[in-house]
C-alpha cells in the first residue's frame, strides 16, 4: 500500500505550512500559500497540498489513475467526511472534488502527527503559491491528440454507464482512451448539438472526437480556449446488411 501521510504544523494569515512523509526516510514541508482565505483554512490548504503532492511532484515516482493502492493519512478529519460525501462544508466541496473523482474510494485514515514529523521539519520548505485553478472541480489531461481538456464528473459517470461492461475504474479506462494519438475530430452527432443548443442556447462552440476504432465519441465544449469533456457517447452498432431470405 503507498501510503501518504499529511499534517498541518503551521498556520498564520493565509501562509499554511503541511508536513508530509512516504514511507520511512521520505519527507518534506509544502508551504501553502492561499490568495483568497476560506473557512477551514486549515483544510482546504491540506487538501491543496495532498492533491499537489500526488499528481504534480509525484512522490509516488507516478501519476495515480485510480485510489487502488493508496492510503491517505490526514490530520483533518473533515477530509475523510469530504470525502465519503458527508460533510456539510459546501465551501470545502471544491478542494476535495478529486478524492471523489480522480482518487475515488481512496482509503482514509485520521491520525496523529508522529515523531517523523520533527524529521520532516528539519527539510527544506517547498513555496507553492496556489491560485484558483487548483480549486478547478474538473480534473485536467493533457493529451496528445486534444491538447490539455478539462474532464467533468458528469462526462466520467456518462462513460461508465455507457461502456457496457463491468468496469472498476471509469476514470483511468476513459483517460487512457483519451489519451490515444489517434483521436481526431469526428461528426458531431445531432443530439449532442440539440442538447448543447437547449441548455445553453447555442451550439457552435461543440467539438466531437473520436477514433474509427472506437466505440465512443468524446464531446467537447471550447469555451474561450478553455476545453471541457461535457459527456461521451456510444457509436450506434452498423446495421447488418441485408443478405435476402425470408
Amino acid at each position: 500500500m503507498m501510503t501518504l501521510e499529511t499534517t498541518v504544523v503551521e498556520a498564520s494569515k493565509g501562509i499554511v505550512q503541511v508536513a508530509w512523509r512516504t514511507g520511512l526516510s521520505n519527507f518534506g514541508v509544502v508551504e501553502v500559500s492561499l490568495d483568497k482565505l476560506p473557512d477551514d483554512t486549515e483544510v482546504a490548504a491540506e487538501l491543496l497540498a495532498i492533491r499537489y503532492l500526488m499528481f504534480k511532484r509525484q512522490v509516488f515516482d507516478r501519476v495515480p489513475s485510480s485510489s487502488k493502492g493508496y492510503l491517505l493519512r490526514v490530520g483533518k478529519g473533515a477530509i475523510k467526511k469530504l470525502a465519503q460525501g458527508r460533510s456539510s462544508k459546501e465551501h470545502l466541496k471544491p478542494y476535495a472534488e478529486f478524492l471523489r473523482q480522480r482518487l475515488e474510494g481512496v482509503q482514509i485514515e485520521v491520525s496523529r502527527a508522529g515523531e517523523w514529523v520533527n524529521l520532516a521539519l528539519e527539510s527544506e520548505v517547498e513555496t507553492i503559491d496556489f491560485s484558483g485553478d487548483l480549486v478547478d472541480p474538473h480534473e485536467r489531461l493533457m493529451t496528445p491528440a486534444m491538447g490539455e481538456i478539462h474532464i467533468t464528473k458528469h462526462a466520467v459517470r456518462r462513460y461508465a454507464e455507457r461502456h457496457g461492461d463491468d468496469i472498476t475504474n471509469p476514470w483511468g479506462s476513459l483517460t487512457t482512451r483519451l489519451m490515444h494519438p489517434g483521436l481526431r475530430q469526428v461528426e458531431i452527432p445531432r443530439k449532442a448539438l440539440l442538447n448543447k443548443a437547449m441548455r445553453h442556447g447555442r451550439a457552435d462552440n461543440v467539438e466531437a472526437w473520436g477514433h474509427p476504432d472506437s466505440r465512443f465519441t468524446y464531446i467537447i465544449v471550447n469555451d474561450k480556449k478553455r476545453r471541457t469533456l461535457v459527456t461521451v457517447f456510444r457509436k450506434p452498432k452498423p446495421q447488418r446488411a441485408y443478405m435476402g431470405g425470408e
